[in-house]
């Protein structure tokens, strides 16, 4: 029997994957997950896809029921703020309460950039709330034009909103995509009737009275680690076994950052290091070439992509019927896939992702 005890600060998509995947690798100690929502862990991605395109219920999201929780042992302790860390002693203030640790996740996540006046959709009430807005408001502003705003502005323009979309960047998603899915991304919204201004400035942009959804990113909750002693910059600095400058803590999902390397806040992200902190904490060599990869679906637009485009060196572009997938090639290695409606062959693309095989014959390879 173990009788450690691991302490997962954040009760969302990462905090409660990394609770799962202690179990399933047969860790037996105690585990505690802290969320300061009154909310069971649920996953976020579908807060600006289905959950707000519809009359929703939480259960729809919720991906760690307490049933489920107490099923494999996983105390959750809901609506409680952790007031501070002591590395030293092991111990987190919270809720009144010093909880010892033997192993300490910090999975708190991010929230929104602030723009003053403006809805944001981070939580679950944040969904809720701007649900709501789009069921009284006639016009919607969303301020920034990368995938939450993209997916928030088509599902206003399915409730039959009037929708703006101010970037301050020259084309869409310019930190994730190549200049082409921007193209088809700003002629798509265009075709389903956004407004969408580009190189904007944004107080030149906004007027006083319209109804505006910020979705400018997030900023990684890193405050607690700080005051506790562990090394930040942007983020948690964490190896690639999600380790921390301190000895047995741990940091994973939005609030993480693996040195030398960008920020990913996405699902997969919170997923994949979840999974690599509790293969660590079980004492397990952790996976190599972990499967990144990420989805948006916008109206009928259904975008989902793996890999790093960016040291590519050729573009190989796949169309069939509906679909068209744009694989991207480094050294005749696949790099990253993009797929536009054609979830068959974005599945496909996923073992020559993971081999890095080289494609000698790339046209029948990719056929």
């Amino acid at each position: 029997m173990n009788a450690d005890t691991t302490l997962i600060i954040g009760a969302g998509q990462a905090a409660a994957k990394c609770a799962l995947e202690l179990r399933r690798l047969g860790y037996d100690g105690q585990i505690t997950l802290l969320g300061d929502e009154a909310i069971p862990p649920y996953q976020r991605p579908e807060l600006s896809k289905s959950y707000l395109a519809r009359p929703a219920s939480p259960d729809e999201v919720i991906m760690l029921t307490p049933d489920m929780a107490e099923r494999f042992a996983i105390e959750l302790k809901l609506g409680v703020a952790v007031k501070s860390v002591d590395v030293a002693q092991r111990v987190v203030h919270c809720g009144g309460e010093a909880l010892k640790f033997d192993k300490l996740v910090f999975a708190n996540g991010g929230r929104a950039r602030p723009l003053e006046n403006a809805l944001n959709l981070r939580t679950l009430n944040d969904a809720d709330r701007l649900y709501q807005t789009l069921q009284t408001e006639k016009q919607l502003t969303v301020v920034g034009g990368g995938w939450l705003g993209l997916e928030v502005a088509a599902t206003a323009r399915s409730h039959g909103l009037s929708v703006r979309v101010i970037e301050q960047q020259n084309r869409l998603c310019a930190r994730s995509v190549p200049a082409e899915i921007s193209d088809l991304l700003l002629q798509h919204h265009r075709d389903i009737g956004v407004d969408i201004h580009l190189g904007c400035d944004l107080q030149e942009a906004l007027s006083e009275h319209e109804v505006v959804c910020a979705c400018t990113g997030m900023l990684p909750n890193d405050q607690l680690a700080t005051d506790a002693g562990v090394q930040v910059d942007r983020g948690i600095l964490v190896n690639d076994r999600q380790m921390t400058s301190a000895p047995n803590i741990f940091a994973i999902g939005d609030c993480a950052r693996q040195e030398n390397l960008p920020a990913y806040e996405n699902w997969a992200y919170a997923n994949v290091s979840a999974e690599r902190a509790a293969y660590a904490i079980c004492d397990i060599a952790v996976p190599v070439n972990p499967d990144l990869w990420l989805w948006s679906k916008q109206g009928d637009l259904l975008i989902q992509m793996r890999g790093d485009f960016r040291n590519a060196d050729e573009c190989v572009v796949k169309k069939k019927g509906q679909g068209t997938c744009y694989y991207y090639l480094a050294e005749k290695k696949l790099a990253c896939c993009i797929a536009i409606n054609d979830p068959a062959r974005f599945g496909q693309s996923r073992k020559l992702y993971r081999s890095q095989k080289v494609l000698n014959e790339i046209s029948a390879a990719l056929d």
